[in-house]
């Protein structure tokens, strides 16, 4: 007898920097940097080991933004002990603090208000003792897009097949894959992902314009946590599968698809996006140095092997990763219209005018059975 459930490890690579985001952003109220490293400190813990004038002097300092930075700049050492987390950050990340923490940067407007740099970062998401996860939800609903791609690719009037939210994205209809309660995809079950020794490094998000020759937006900019690529984080995913088990209702619908034909279904979405992207990093190997491109390749390479599969997660994942073939629209504010193909990729990078680049968000994937 076929059993019920179908149990698999799932083994996750890092192909390229991967940010998933919880809204947790960082500033200098709760870390400080020494050498290439960030240093998250626990402010209570902090508080604790001070003097009851530094206290006082924080106390003072906590409703202006500049004085409260460089109060923490004189007290680095302290900060440094009540530290519970270290993160690698680029050396340009590093001096860019270190030159502006506590200083007014530039002036706006007529009447030449100061601004003062927030030098904040993204955060990747964290358990509650600050492991380093990516949860399976994430994983899923990357997944889950190239699906749709998948009964949208059977339909032969593609706008006729999907109904609009409010936004004007694809909604599906529950004919495709059950209501809420019977979900095809509530019969995939998957978790959270994990790597014995997870890293992370802190590091530019730029914006760089796909056409040669057109100028790319410096302003564009953020510093962002992501995990470090040649990562490997490892979860189990469950197939809930009907086969002989005469308990189940009449109305339990399985998961129709083995993990061949899952593999194959998630390959055909992204993979063309994988070869697209690698296309445009050797057109722009003075961008994307060697040593990414060919992880890339590798990715590639061992998917069109029938190995695993791609795909790509979290943010700056590229507008074409979530939207789907021969219905996709994309909105480009600046030009105040939709198109098919966005206009720039966001990538990660050592320096912010754009080093040792690399695309975001792809992942390499394969299943283990568990006997």
């Amino acid at each position: 007898m076929k059993p019920f459930l179908q149990k698999y490890k799932l083994r996750l690579k890092i192909v390229s920097p991967v940010h998933i985001g919880n809204g947790e952003v960082l500033d200098p109220s709760c870390y400080t940097v020494d050498g290439n490293t960030i240093h998250v400190f626990d402010p209570m813990r902090l508080a604790q080991s001070l003097s009851a004038q530094q206290r006082q002097r924080w106390l003072n300092a906590a409703d202006n933004v500049l004085r409260l930075q460089n109060f923490f700049k004189e007290i680095k050492n302290e900060a440094m002990k009540a530290a519970h987390t270290k993160i690698q950050v680029t050396p340009s990340i590093a001096e860019d603090f270190r030159q502006k923490i506590g200083k007014i940067v530039n002036f706006e407007g007529r009447g030449g208000s100061d601004v003062i740099n927030a030098l904040s970062f993204m955060a990747h998401i964290r358990e509650g003792n600050g492991r380093l996860y990516i949860p399976g939800s994430s994983v899923k609903g990357a997944l889950k897009t190239a699906f749709f791609q998948y009964y949208l690719n059977k339909k032969e009037d593609k706008y006729v097949a999907i109904k609009k939210d409010r936004r004007g994205n694809p909604k599906f209809s529950n004919d495709w894959f059950g209501t809420f309660e019977n979900d095809i995809f509530s019969k995939f079950k998957i978790d959270d992902f994990y790597a014995e020794n997870p890293e992370s490094r802190v590091v530019w998000a730029i914006n760089k314009k796909r056409k040669k020759g057109e100028e790319d937006n410096s302003t564009l900019s953020q510093r962002i946590e992501t995990l470090v690529p040649d990562s490997e984080f490892i979860g189990a995913a469950t197939l809930l599968k009907s086969g002989e088990n005469r308990k189940l209702g009449k109305n339990f619908k399985a998961f129709p698809f083995d993990t061949d034909e899952f593999r194959i279904i998630v390959k055909n979405f992204y993979l063309p996006l994988l070869k697209k992207e690698i296309e445009w990093a050797k057109e722009n190997e003075n961008l994307i140095p060697l040593k990414t491109r060919n992880r890339m390749v590798r990715a590639f390479n061992d998917t069109a092997a029938k190995k695993g599969f791609v795909f790509k997660v979290g943010m700056h994942s590229g507008a074409e990763a979530m939207t789907l073939e021969g219905v996709r629209k994309i909105e480009i504010p600046q030009a105040r219209k939709w198109v098919d193909e966005p206009y720039t990729y966001w990538l990660t990078s050592e320096t912010k005018n754009g080093k040792d680049a690399s695309f975001m968000g792809w992942i390499y994937a394969e299943f283990h059975e568990i006997f």
